[in-house]
């Protein structure tokens, strides 16, 4: 269900503005909106409302952009540290000095970042050695590299080839005016010494770009002869590792040192961010202030005793949403469900939010969703996996306080496959073990009470059918209530989805199967007529609604183009009847087709006819049947939901309701 809102809007004094925000941020029950909406809301001759404030309202002065910048950095910190973003209230005053914490964050930084500046350095001195430490080229060579640089007439240059540059390189070697030395590899390139004389640098360095050579900055000092060189670089990559260790642990004794006081300054820059989002929203005069938020209707009267509003002599105007224009105030939308069918709030929420005034479907489509995904996947022993696997998330993610959502649906649609796959006999793939179990138990199979697919492949199929048409009728109901309570006659009287549409839809039934059951031709002409007369009336729909309302002209646009349009609509609308209906099959057809597959792994074990292969075989057909068929027939699910049966009365255009409660937890402590 959608919970109930009204309007709330608060006015009180400047001086105690932190002290009424602190509560707002703690609860989660507040929807800020401009406060411009509430005071169009309110009434203006409201004897509570402070003289003169319509005619003194203006924006706070706010200085957002440093407290953002600010914001920022400590987050930048805590990511660079790997500190998680806690909330840390319970060391945090508004009343402090801003400056002080801005002055904290600059000293932090400063420390830090050159911490990071010298890690950085020594890493990209550590990629370096790696590139040109492998001097295998020049091993045994009694020759000093380094006197290379000594040439006169001569540029010379240490970098690198990327393998296919190299071939090319290679390949186009003896038209080149240089001299080219190898000097090392590795994985990716090769690294040389080139040698070019000075009057054909310019040259030589558009050939070396057009190979993509890429020069390596190195000191000169560290190369010598091969053994002086290789011993060098031995030396240089143990001070290198040694001081990446001592700057490694200088930045984990920096953590330790600052973690309790990074968090004190997020958690205040957090309140503070949070505190000017919404000074930014609303209204003030010299004296007075004006916050205006949508707030559960039941909630109101523990709000204001909450506030403790008599003595901090607040002003409370609430407007019920009765009261509201539907046209120029969005309502937002808070589902509050049962416990059941709360994890299905997922599923209606991706494909869109409920609007305030439309029923909310959640409680619909957690049963359609499961009869449809047990239906299609009827398996006690896959769904007892599904089962197991949700209970196991949601154990794991609430002792994390994470969201438990995704498991509880998983648990849901579990039990329903295990519920179907006792209906029709499977356990694991294998049919009739249930049965044979019942018989080893009470002593009986009971075979009245299962339905096998393959077995019974008419009744499946029609079944699937039937349970479409169920579904289908049930949209059509939602379609007029939610079309009914918008006023929208023309629509949820008339229109293909409304009362009009349900009577075609009905009547294309009716006529099919008084065709297939040979109920007489006079009920059949019945039917058609029934079928002619709804249409008629989807294409007259407007001029029906307005006269029904007493309105005037009957047509709101253009005739012609007005029944144009609703040709093309009624053409819509038969075509959805038949598409829709017999797009429920698919249910019957993968019931089918998961018996199909273990028929099919069960024929290749037979061929195998060993116990190593028949084991293998079972694990492997179950696990690719959980695996791939479970997630092909959770979207099928989705689809006849989304597809077949939101298109009909489910717009999906609501608001969710949004409140800033990231500080609920610490309701004590501010």
């Amino acid at each position: 269900m959608i919970e109930r809102m009204s309007l709330l809007n608060i006015i009180s004094k400047k001086e105690d503005i932190n002290s009424v925000f602190r509560k707002i941020l703690v609860s989660d029950d507040f929807h800020q909106v401009e406060a411009t909406i509430g005071v169009s809301a309110a009434d203006a001759e409201n004897e509570n409302i402070p003289e003169d404030f319509f005619d003194n309202t203006k924006k706070f002065d706010l200085d957002k952009r440093t407290v953002d910048y600010y914001y920022k950095a400590i987050l930048k910190v805590m990511d660079e540290l790997e500190i998680n973003d806690e909330i840390d209230v319970s060391v945090v005053d508004l009343d402090d000095s801003l400056n002080e914490v801005y002055a904290n964050i600059d000293s932090v930084n400063k420390e830090l970042f050159e911490l990071l500046n010298q890690r950085d350095e020594l890493l990209l001195e550590r990629k370096k050695l790696d590139r040109i430490g492998s001097v295998d080229e020049f091993k045994g060579l009694d020759f000093d590299i380094k006197k290379l640089r000594e040439l006169d007439n001569f540029e010379v240059y240490i970098g690198a080839f990327g393998i296919n540059e190299d071939k090319r390189m290679h390949m186009n070697y003896e038209n080149m005016q240089i001299v080219i030395l190898p000097l090392g590899r590795n994985k990716f390139e090769r690294i040389y010494i080139v040698i070019t004389p000075i009057e054909i640098k310019g040259e030589a360095e558009a050939l070396l770009r057009s190979l993509s050579f890429m020069p390596i900055d190195v000191d000169w000092d560290m190369f010598g002869t091969s053994e002086e060189t290789a011993e060098n670089f031995r030396v240089l990559n143990r001070e290198n590792k040694l001081s990446l260790i001592e700057v490694d642990l200088r930045i984990s004794d920096f953590v330790d040192k600052y973690k309790s006081d990074i968090n004190m300054m997020y958690s205040r820059l957090k309140l503070e961010y949070d505190l000017i989002s919404i000074k930014e929203k609303c209204a003030y005069t010299d004296y007075y202030f004006w916050y205006s938020a949508y707030v559960p209707r039941e909630h109101i009267d523990s709000i204001k005793e909450d506030f403790d509003y008599e003595d901090a002599k607040l002003i409370f105007i609430d407007v019920e949403d009765k009261e509201l224009d539907r046209e120029k105030f969005t309502i937002p939308t808070r589902l509050k469900n049962k416990k059941f069918f709360r994890p299905f709030e997922m599923l209606v929420n991706m494909y869109g939010v409920p609007s305030y005034y439309e029923k909310d479907p959640t409680g619909f489509v957690a049963i359609c969703y499961m009869l449809l995904f047990g239906a299609m996947f009827g398996d006690v022993g896959q769904g007892l996996l599904i089962f197991l696997s949700g209970l196991f998330i949601v154990k794991r993610n609430k002792s994390s306080g994470k969201n438990t959502g995704a498991g509880a649906l998983l648990y849901s649609i579990g039990a329903s496959s295990m519920i179907f796959g006792f209906v029709y006999d499977s356990f694991f793939g294998i049919e009739h073990f249930i049965s044979h179990l019942l018989k080893t138990l009470i002593g009986t199979r009971a075979e009245s009470i299962f339905v096998r697919p393959i077995d019974n492949t008419s009744i499946i199929l029609i079944s699937a059918i039937v349970l479409g048409v169920l579904l289908l009728l049930s949209s059509f109901v939602l379609s007029m209530i939610n079309k009914i309570n918008a006023k929208n006659y023309k629509e949820g009287i008339f229109g293909k989805n409304g009362f009009n549409g349900m009577i075609m839809f009905l009547a294309f039934i009716f006529a099919v199967v008084s065709v297939i059951l040979d109920m007489g031709s006079l009920f059949t002409r019945i039917m058609l007529t029934v079928i002619v007369l709804t249409a008629v009336v989807l294409i007259f729909r407007e001029p029906f609604a307005n006269m029904l309302k007493r309105k005037r002209p009957l047509h709101d646009e253009d005739i012609g183009g007005y029944y144009i349009e609703s040709f093309f609509e009624l053409f819509e609308a038969v075509l959805g009847i038949l598409s829709n209906s017999v797009s429920f099959i698919r249910v019957g057809a993968f019931a089918l087709n998961h018996v199909g597959l273990f028929i099919a792994f069960h024929t290749m074990a037979e061929i195998i006819n060993n116990s190593v292969g028949d084991v293998t075989l079972f694990i492997l057909g179950n696990a690719i049947v959980i695996g791939l068929e479970g997630l092909i027939v959770f979207i099928q699910g989705l689809r006849l939901i989304y597809y077949e049966m939101f298109s009909k009365y489910f717009e999906g255009e609501g608001v969710m309701f949004n409140s800033k409660s990231d500080f609920n937890k610490h309701r004590e402590v501010l």
